[in-house]
């Protein structure tokens, strides 16, 4: 916000005062390099946070927000052994699904669900709200950003089918089993 007032400003002193505009600009970018340095200690302490959190603890503690206003049902295997990089990637998907869910879907059950074979990981995301028709909704922001979160797993992809009937949303990855500490 602010950084938008001082670029408006900017614009507005560009032809009259260039030394103004030249200031706004300066205002801005201190603005902008204060809030670039805030949000990389943010993150830094989100990833800090589920470093030492098993999975199944970081999906739930992801999933509080949301609890109450509608049931979850959550099943993570308890042995599951995976990097706290992973953990923190799948618990924010998680985190994002879910949100949707609730401020879009008018479901009552959303089901997250954890499961492993040979060679790749997945987490399925259900819920029994109305769907959306995913070719004319168009990807808004939570979506594009559970995308490029699968892409940074190893050989991540995220599938997404919806009907009136419900979501469905499944994130896999290649998996091999970390040996535990």
């Amino acid at each position: 916000f602010a950084t938008d007032l001082q670029l408006h400003a900017a614009l507005q002193w560009l032809d009259r005062a260039p030394f103004r505009a030249s200031e706004a600009l300066r205002r801005a970018q201190i603005i902008n390099r204060s809030v670039s340095k805030d949000l990389t200690e943010l993150l830094t302490q989100l990833r800090l946070d589920t470093a030492s959190q098993t999975l199944g603890s970081a999906v739930q503690n992801a999933l509080l927000p949301w609890v109450g206003q509608v049931e979850i049902r959550l099943s993570v295997p308890s042995d599951l052994v995976i990097s706290p990089t992973t953990t923190h990637e799948i618990s924010r998907v998680v985190a994002e699904a879910v949100a949707n869910t609730v401020r879009h879907a008018e479901a009552n059950l959303v089901e997250v669900r954890v499961s492993v074979d040979e060679r790749r990981l997945f987490v399925e995301i259900v819920d029994d709200g109305k769907g959306f028709d995913t070719a004319r909704s168009g990807e808004g922001m939570g979506l594009a950003s559970m995308r490029e979160r699968a892409t940074q797993l190893p050989s991540g992809m995220l599938e997404l089918d919806s009907s009136r009937n419900g979501t469905r949303l499944v994130l896999s990855m290649e998996y091999e089993s970390e040996p535990a500490a």
